[in-house]
């Protein structure tokens, strides 16, 4: 999979009166090239069951296909969008609105009889969003916002068919409290989110989806951000989802196994929740910088999160364990080597510092994913 992105935008602060516009205007472009090869096998006799978490992969006495398909799948987005964050005394509102076009051509090839596909499909959008916030002397800042989203969707159906567009739209009132004199900030927010033309797993075609329905997804986040000590700064974050299938046609073959064979009753997915989504999530970050010294322009971080458990499949008759993971940061600011160098920061992220080996998410008994074992990230940012 290759992906190119870019997003320009012009910001325009100007005054009208006792109103105060901070306009931003902006173009971005996303292309995504995915070539994916499949193989699959349904052996069930001679692959011995496996511990979904533990899997032991040596011994099967199998001998495996080579690829039986090839897709290729490019899409383009285009998003032009216009927002206005006006602030009339302590009242401060926002009005934005976005037009995407997409584009999306499928070429796949049955490499056992060579039957070719071929789909194209073009979808554009009007996208909005509104919001508004009230700045109390006391340091309360009430909010209310509503916004609309438009996502292109990767991938076919057992026919070839390329997805739908998911369409979202999403209510959310919170309240910030920062109390006047202090660097701490608290804030609770809660949320209504809504999704249309979702994906589940195909109950007639293995390794397939199919798309229809919605599903709504209510829930409550906390975030605490405070400065401890001079250069010496948290933040914690909590958060509380319950997501379902609040309507759709589709039903679930309850899968026992990994060939089709094991398969059991399906079942109506209205009221059950989608693979992948934790109840919980949680996560702490301490963040240290110099401030002054031989070690000036020196920072360092170390964090942790908690990933839920989540439900293997759409009918929910299992659930992924959840897992902890550490990360950590070291950066330094290279204006303190001289002024030549001033603007520039060098970077080194890891993410997953212990390794653990977790699986992250499943879709079906099937079909599971590891997550991101230790990943190590070096930068060079240049602000001028």
């Amino acid at each position: 999979m290759d992906v190119f992105t870019i997003d320009n935008q012009l910001q325009l602060n100007v005054d009208t009166g006792p109103l105060r516009h901070t306009v931003l205007a902006g173009l971005d472009y996303h292309r995504v090239l995915q070539d994916t090869y499949t193989g699959q096998s349904y052996l069930g006799a001679q692959i011995r069951r496996q511990n979904l978490f533990s899997p032991v992969y040596q011994g099967q006495n199998t001998r495996w296909p080579g690829f039986s398909s090839y897709s290729s799948q490019r899409q383009n987005q285009l998003g032009a969008y216009l927002q206005d964050q006006v602030r009339i005394d302590r009242l401060v509102l926002l009005f934005g609105g976005r037009l995407d076009w997409s584009d999306s051509t499928n070429e796949g090839t049955n490499l056992v009889n060579g039957r070719r596909t071929n789909s194209r499909a073009t979808d554009h959008a009007f996208t909005g969003r509104a919001g508004a916030v009230y700045l109390f002397d006391n340091g309360f800042a009430p909010y209310v916002s509503y916004s609309e989203s438009f996502e292109p969707q990767s991938g076919t159906d057992a026919r070839g068919n390329q997805f739908e567009p998911t369409r979202g739209r999403q209510h959310e009132v919170g309240l910030r409290y920062q109390p006047p004199g202090t660097n701490l900030l608290l804030s609770v927010a809660a949320f209504d989110l809504v999704r249309q033309n979702v994906l589940s797993a195909d109950p007639a075609n293995f390794g397939f989806s199919v798309q229809s329905g919605e599903t709504t997804t209510r829930g409550i986040e906390l975030e605490a951000k405070a400065t401890l000590a001079q250069g010496l700064r948290l933040t914690a974050a909590y958060a509380y989802q319950e997501a379902e299938f609040s309507s759709t046609s589709n039903t679930s073959t309850v899968d026992f196994g990994f060939s089709p064979a094991r398969t059991g009753p399906t079942v109506a997915l209205e009221g059950k929740t989608p693979t992948g989504i934790p109840r919980h999530n949680a996560s702490a970050w301490l963040d240290y910088t110099a401030p002054e010294g031989r070690l000036m322009g020196l920072g360092l971080g170390g964090g942790v999160r908690y990933l839920g458990s989540s439900f293997g499949d759409d009918a929910n008759t299992f659930k992924v364990d959840s897992a902890t993971l550490f990360d950590a940061a070291l950066r330094y600011d290279l204006g303190q080597l001289g002024r030549n160098l001033e603007g520039m920061q060098a970077a080194v992220n890891i993410q997953n510092l212990a390794d653990t080996r977790y699986v992250a998410s499943c879709y079906s008994y099937a079909c599971c994913w590891y997550g991101y074992g230790r990943t190590v990230t070096g930068s060079i940012r240049y602000r001028f």
